[in-house]
C-alpha cells in the first residue's frame, strides 16, 4: 500500500482500492473499470507526480495518471512481462522492478527498468556477477545498488562499477545478504542471516 496525500492505494488479489483516509470513502477498480487485466496485484507505487504504478501476479505492469490507464505485458524487446515484483520507483519517477519475464521460473528474477519509452533488461549486464537477485536500492537516477545473497554490486545501467563482498566488508562467508536499504544520510543498510547453522540469529550492517 501506499499513501498519496490522504488517499491510501491498496494493491489486492481483486484488484486496487482507494481510500480516504479523512472520511473512509473507498473506490474500487477492476477490470471491468478499469485498465486492469488478470489477477493478483503484488505492489503498488506513487510518483511524485501523482502517476501509479502496479505490479502484478501474472498480468504485468499498470501505470495510472488518475485518469488514464496503461498495461504494460508485451514489450518493445519481445519479451513478455508475467509477475512483477519488488517494484520501486527511481527519483526521477521511472519504475525498476524484477519480474519472471517471459513466464521463466518463479524466483528467477530478472531486473528490469522503463524510461517512459523503453524497457530495459539489464541481466546480461550483471550475470554472472549477480547471481540469485535478493533486493535492489536507488543511490540517485542514475546508479543502483544490487543485492545477490552474497554480495552487492554498483550499477549505472550499463556496467557493474564496484562490488563488494567478504573480501571488502564485514560480511561473513556464512552470511546471507536478505535486504538493502538506503537512509536519509546515505548510509547503506545490509539485513543478513546465518547460512549453516541451525541458529536463527540475524545481522546488521551499515556500510558507508
Amino acid at each position: 500500500m501506499e499513501f498519496e496525500n490522504d488517499q491510501l492505494w491498496v494493491a489486492t488479489q481483486g484488484g486496487v482500492v482507494k481510500v480516504d483516509t479523512q472520511t473512509g470513502e473507498k473506490e474500487i477498480f477492476q477490470a471491468w473499470n478499469s485498465g486492469l487485466r488478470g489477477t493478483g496485484l503484488r505492489e503498488v507505487e506513487v510518483a511524485a507526480d501523482g502517476t501509479k504504478w502496479f505490479g502484478s501476479e501474472n498480468a504485468g505492469l499498470f501505470k495510472f495518471d488518475g485518469t488514464n490507464w496503461e498495461h504494460f505485458f508485451y514489450l518493445n524487446s519481445g519479451d513478455t512481462l508475467i509477475q512483477v515484483v519488488d517494484l520501486k520507483l527511481a527519483p526521477n519517477g521511472d519504475p525498476w522492478f524484477f519480474s519472471n519475464i517471459n513466464g521463466s521460473c518463479t524466483g528467477c528474477k530478472q531486473l528490469i527498468s522503463y524510461n517512459g519509452t523503453e524497457f530495459q533488461n539489464h541481466t546480461s549486464q550483471i550475470y554472472p556477477t549477480v547471481g540469485y537477485t535478493v533486493d535492489f536500492e536507488f543511490i540517485n537516477s542514475d546508479e543502483i545498488f544490487i543485492a545477490d545473497t552474497k554480495k552487492i554490486v554498483r550499477y549505472n545501467g550499463t556496467n557493474i562499477t564496484e562490488t563488494f563482498d567478504e573480501t571488502n566488508t564485514p560480511f561473513s562467508i556464512n552470511d546471507f545478504i536478505t535486504q538493502i536499504e538506503i537512509d536519509d544520510q546515505g548510509y547503506l543498510w545490509v539485513a543478513t542471516c546465518l547460512l549453516y547453522t541451525s541458529d536463527a540469529a540475524d545481522d546488521l550492517l551499515c556500510v558507508d
